[in-house]
């Protein structure tokens, strides 16, 4: 997992120039001092790239059925999650035709951690209201069986699909359109396919 966290890093500067910071690699705990002979409680292992003062990384996983890849953020205060709430909002259709485009090849799983039960914004459009209302949230990818190609390929292949949803998650509302565009010119390749 450290190689291939090493062999991801520089292809992921390419995708994220603000990421300058070590990938973080999980470990699978296993504590056996009061229980021997018990399976781990975690049986899954992951990667992940995040930028410092961001609420937000991008991650592949693999487990015993298979791989994947997503993204997330959660942060500890209502207003780090700010931005991605904005962007939902404000750019709804915006969202909803770049998930579009990536739900024809693929099913996109959502993970949720807790919701405000009030609105938190008047204007929230019913179609992202449960993503705006959690304190965390993370999307990924079908679990997948096999790798295609080398796993780093694969790997890097998933993470440039989700690249434009990880966008909505850690740019300002106001950049979100620019930045966009600007990932689809400067890495045309990054079809959602």
């Amino acid at each position: 997992m450290k190689s291939l966290a090493e062999a991801l890093a520089a292809p992921i500067y390419e995708l994220i120039p603000e990421f300058a910071d070590q990938p973080k690699v999980s470990r699978i705990y296993n504590d056996l001092r009061f229980h021997p002979n018990k399976q781990p409680y975690k049986e899954h292992m992951w990667i992940s790239f995040g930028v410092k003062e961001n609420p937000a990384d991008i991650f592949v996983a693999i487990d015993k059925d298979g791989w994947t890849a997503g993204c997330g953020i959660e942060g500890i205060k209502k207003e780090h999650l700010h931005n991605w709430r904005r962007n939902l909002i404000d750019n709804n259709t915006i969202w909803r035709s770049q998930l579009e485009e990536l739900e024809s090849n693929h099913k996109i799983h959502y993970l949720f951690g807790d919701k405000y039960k009030k609105p938190i914004f008047p204007d929230i459009p019913e179609s992202v209201f449960e993503l705006v209302q959690a304190k965390k949230v993370w999307l990924f990818l079908d679990v997948r069986r096999k790798f295609n190609s080398a796993p780093e390929k694969d790997f890097f292949r998933a993470i440039c699909q989700l690249m434009h949803l990880y966008l909505f998650m850690v740019v300002a509302p106001s950049a979100i359109q620019p930045e966009l565009s600007n990932l689809s010119q400067k890495f045309p390749t990054l079809a959602l396919k």
